[in-house]
């Protein structure tokens, strides 16, 4: 049974540090992305009042090319960790990590054609849950630019390639955590046709 109940405070902090650098020996750049997002809030828990903390930590850093006329290419890894802390029902603590490590590639063919595609290793941890996840996606894609200006693009995609997608979703709040799996479409594939209208030569 839940029940809204109005409390006397809540507290919410968020930051956000980025940082970029080339790495000129090797020609290419390297992205580093952390973030943090905290809040303190009163939960009732069994009529009884509870100071909760609960602390999202994502860092993502991530190794790409430079020069990206011809190939755009890097590889990453994104770590999410989400802590929930009861100060009272310590059995109530939540715990669980989220890890992708990611590929991308892209390649521009004289400027018509270019060809491309992401893959990624999706892991779910944590004790919060019954059973631990992972599964690999896998998305591809060709293109073909044409008319004046290369206004308008063809492309065919391909997503969920392995047929392995599990369509996880977990969350967790206060008093819950939730760990859903929807039903997808797994491998499929899909023709787009994209015109821009803008007259902007670059």
């Amino acid at each position: 049974v839940v029940t809204p109940v109005n409390v006397a405070r809540d507290l919410g902090i968020n930051n956000n540090i980025s940082f970029s650098t080339p790495l000129r020996w090797m020609k290419a750049k390297i992205n580093l992305n952390l973030s943090s997002n905290y809040n303190r809030g009163l939960l009732f828990v069994n009529d009884s009042e509870n100071t909760v903390d609960r602390i999202i930590n994502t860092a993502n850093i991530k190794l790409e090319n430079r020069k990206k006329k011809v190939i755009d290419t890097g590889v990453g890894v994104r770590l999410t960790k989400n802590t929930t802390r009861y100060l009272t029902e310590s059995n109530l603590d939540q715990d669980f990590l989220q890890q992708s490590i990611y590929a991308t590639l892209n390649v521009y063919i004289k400027k018509k054609w270019s060809i491309g595609g992401e893959f990624s290793q999706e892991n779910f941890s944590g004790d919060s849950f019954s059973n631990n996840q992972s599964f690999p996606l896998l998305q591809a894609y060709v293109s073909r630019t044409f008319l004046k200006l290369d206004r308008a693009e063809l492309k065919i995609s391909a997503f969920d390639l392995l047929n392995r997608n599990q369509g996880i979703f977990r969350n967790s709040n206060f008093n819950f955590i939730a760990d859903e799996t929807v039903n997808v479409l797994n491998r499929y594939f899909m023709v787009s046709f994209r015109y821009k209208i803008s007259k902007f030569k670059a």
